[in-house]
């Protein structure tokens, strides 16, 4: 005849912990994806304000530099080639986004460079043969913005052609948003429709 062995103190004591840890851990595993998840849709939703107010941003400046450009292109001086233009578009000194305005000839060579600036000269020199390059090989299109980083600072490219004289080149810096609107520790990184890192 079999007699019924009692089990050990220690495995009932065993099975209640178990009973009690497991829903509990059960339950924090629940929580724990529902805020990562809820974490997740925060983050796309911040990321998404984020691109749309970038993109409104960089849409305005682009609609105020080629206004900006077209006036300075217009400019009587700029038509007839003084040699002296660039100091008549320093007009970019006072505004603290634009870094330059390059005036290029048909050649592509760069006659006159409109910054007064210390501040902007080294960037304004990184970008020069870049531009220039893009210049003379015709691939800076009339109103259409390039952005690109020399350096640290990440700039806009604007071209409009001046009649009879050859290119003018607004250089902008690309501040697409301010930084007090940046989520800690969030990097922004602009594309182009090509895929290009801006």
């Amino acid at each position: 005849m079999a007699f019924f062995r009692p089990r050990p103190l220690q495995w009932w004591l065993g099975g209640l912990v178990a009973a009690v840890a497991l829903p509990v851990l059960a339950l924090l595993g629940a929580v724990c994806i529902a805020q990562v998840e809820r974490e997740q849709l925060e983050a796309r939703m911040a990321s998404l304000r984020t691109a749309k107010a970038t993109a409104a941003r960089l849409r305005d400046m682009h609609s105020e530099s080629v206004a900006l450009l077209a006036r300075m292109a217009a400019q009587p001086r700029v038509a007839n080639a003084d040699r002296a233009v660039c100091r008549s578009l320093s007009i970019v000194d006072l505004l603290p986004r634009y870094a330059d305005v390059l005036l290029f000839d048909a050649s592509g060579a760069l006659l006159c460079s409109g910054n007064t600036l210390p501040e902007n000269t080294p960037v304004s020199l990184v970008a020069r043969p870049w531009i220039e390059a893009e210049v003379r090989a015709g691939r800076l299109q009339a109103g259409v913005a390039v952005l690109r980083t020399f350096g640290r600072h990440s700039m806009m490219m604007l071209a409009s052609p001046v009649p009879g004289i050859g290119t003018l080149v607004l250089l902008e810096f690309a501040e697409a948003i301010g930084r007090e609107a940046l989520i800690p520790g969030a990097v922004i990184t602009i594309l182009d429709r090509d895929g290009t890192i801006g």
